[in-house]
């Protein structure tokens, strides 16, 4: 059984990606150890999730008569496999999340 271990998120960002041939925006979680003797190492895991977007459109019979339901945009976070939970280390959150872009910009080809 896989041992279970305790990360406290530090930071989130939200970035898009308005270079991409489609909408595309990530979040990235930065996650520490759980205490702070391991945060003065350096030693942080970041998760990127992508954000999924979707339109739901009513389907059902409508009445005669009785006008049509508008359609509703949707998003949820998805995790992003190419990253998984991904250790990294960096002196503070921020240049870790410098590592996970640059990540990021090498996976999908975006500057």
């Amino acid at each position: 059984m896989e041992q279970i271990r305790k990360l406290e998120c530090v930071a989130e960002y939200d970035l898009p990606v308005p270079e991409a041939s489609q909408p595309l925006c990530f979040r990235i979680e930065v996650y520490s150890k759980g205490d702070a003797s391991r945060r003065d190492q350096g030693s942080y895991s970041a998760r990127v999730f992508r954000y999924d977007l979707f339109r739901i459109k009513p389907t059902f019979p409508l009445s005669q008569g009785s006008k049509a339901q508008e359609a509703a945009d949707h998003e949820i976070l998805v995790v992003e496999p190419a990253f998984e939970l991904t250790e990294i280390n960096a002196p503070d959150p921020d240049m870790a999340l410098q590592n996970v872009i640059t990540k990021i910009i090498e996976q999908f080809n975006v500057a």
